[in-house]
């Protein structure tokens, strides 16, 4: 999740603190009978790269909840990741089933040559463009909850806590509590008084806590049919320590209790027969020295045009960084001249020994699923990364953080992970997986339909005959297309 780790810690901490105002549905005061059918769990753990649960030992890892799954559930050698490798386009692949190209949702923050949007990410629901789980199961009757979700800004669900930030100051409680669910986090604060607790060191591994202690509250009020939890603290420690660093690993055996606590939930309220939980991370991680900043050089040759504050007035090209790659767009695609001029200024800086490792077209990025209106795409090279803004020099080192990611999905180093685990789950090695399947997956377990999504689902389910009793029937295969 390529994000300012001060606004991080503020944003997620304070997503996870107050009550809210502004869902579309009220809270439900009382216990709800439970409903009859399956119940998804989808839990992203943002950044865990795949040798956390295959190969903990050569990290000294004590996560003895994903080495249970490895051994009674379903694990993917690794899942392969979507264009750009970055927390919000990949999310909204797990929840739509198809690409960036597709759902619209093409990088974290939002476009802004002219820097107008004081950094505004993508966290809007009506901006996705295509059918998500939650939309499909609340219309199926079924509840869905979205805790901490990226893009689920103003979504139509049962219960809600929304990832959002804007001031960085405790100011943003206020906005937070305006998107949540109306009374859901402050009656999770009353079950836990150290819910808002902000003294304890290492804030943001308490954030993944905070998530589990709603999630555990919904479990006993709802349950939610989907329950779908975002835990940031992995990513964000290795952005600000490292790869594999002391806290990475720390905040990776923090995450597994989370998890065992979330399973011990779900069985001691008998709802473990009808659940399968499904962990799974958006991208991997790669260390880096440098930054990058192509806006630096289209300045430079007035492609881009500032002001004595070094303020951008105008923009014939335009970028979008996504950390390991990059975007590059045309204020007018038709624009033959200055299309030639951005590859000019660009080709000193591609090749072998250089900064820039590869640059694409359109035809290429679409074939990759990543933003068809884009005019080129440029992919780091190994250190380095991109940034936005026209300020500054080309190259800056050393960057800002230890560790990112955002290369193009083929880079060894940003596979994702995936694990299912349940019951109805057949347990085994998958090989390797896609990041695209896992909202039709997700969507076969729940019995709704993903019509437009371009993945398939993942074969997991156990059958009566060979699940010992389990109780819980095949799905047809159509369901989740």
């Amino acid at each position: 999740m390529i994000v300012n780790r001060a606004a991080l810690g503020i944003s997620i901490a304070l997503a996870a603190c107050s009550g809210g105002t502004g869902t579309r549905t009220a809270p439900h005061p009382t216990p709800l009978p439970a409903a009859p059918g399956h119940i998804a769990i989808l839990v992203t753990v943002d950044g865990l790269m795949p040798d956390a649960y295959t190969a903990p030992d050569e990290h000294e890892l004590a996560v003895p909840t994903l080495r249970r799954i490895v051994r009674e559930g379903a694990w993917a050698t690794f899942a392969q990741p979507v264009m750009p490798t970055v927390t919000y386009p990949t999310h909204t692949t797990l929840a739509t089933g198809v690409p960036p190209s597709q759902h619209g949702i093409v990088s974290n923050r939002a476009f802004d040559p002219l820097e107008k949007n004081q950094g505004g990410w993508r966290w809007y629901a009506e901006d996705i463009r295509a059918t998500t789980l939650w939309q499909a199961a609340e219309k199926s009757g079924k509840r869905a909850a979205l805790l901490q979700w990226p893009v689920a800004a103003g979504a139509r669900v049962h219960w809600l806590v929304t990832e959002y930030w804007r001031a960085k100051t405790t100011e943003d409680q206020k906005l937070v509590r305006a998107l949540s669910t109306p009374g859901l986090l402050d009656a999770v604060a009353r079950r836990h008084p150290d819910f808002w607790d902000k003294e304890y060191p290492d804030a943001e591994l308490l954030d993944d806590r905070r998530m589990i202690d709603v999630a555990s509250y919904l479990l006993e009020i709802g349950p939610p049919d989907l329950l779908m939890i975002h835990l940031p603290a992995v990513d964000a420690f290795e952005h600000d320590r490292g790869v594999w660093s002391f806290e990475v690993r720390s905040a990776i055996e923090e995450m597994d209790g989370q998890l065992a606590r979330l399973i011990e939930e779900c069985k001691r309220r008998g709802l473990w027969s009808r659940v399968a939980l499904f962990v799974v991370s958006d991208h991997g991680f790669a260390p880096i020295h440098s930054e990058l900043r192509p806006a630096v050089l289209f300045r430079e040759a007035h492609l881009i045009e500032v002001d004595a504050n070094e303020k951008p007035t105008s923009w014939r090209a335009g970028v979008q960084a996504n950390g390991g790659s990059a975007y590059i767009y045309l204020a007018d695609p038709g624009d033959q001249v200055t299309a030639r001029a951005v590859r000019a200024v660009l080709a000193p800086t591609v090749g072998p020994g250089r900064p820039v490792k590869r640059m694409i077209d359109s035809k290429q990025i679409a074939a990759l699923g990543g933003d068809p209106t884009a005019f080129l795409a440029l992919e780091a090279a190994d250190g380095y990364v991109f940034q936005e803004g026209v300020k500054g020099t080309w190259v800056t080192r050393p960057s800002g953080s230890r560790a990112h990611h955002g290369w193009f999905p083929d880079h060894p180093a940003m596979r994702a992970s995936f694990l299912a685990y349940g019951d109805g789950i057949r347990p085994g090695a998958l090989g390797e997986v896609r990041l695209i399947d896992v909202a039709p997956t997700v969507a076969r377990w729940l019995g709704v339909r993903l019509p437009a999504a371009t993945g398939r689902p993942i074969d997991l389910l156990q059958t009566a005959e060979n699940s010992g009793g389990s109780g819980n029937p095949p799905v047809p295969s159509d369901i989740g297309r």
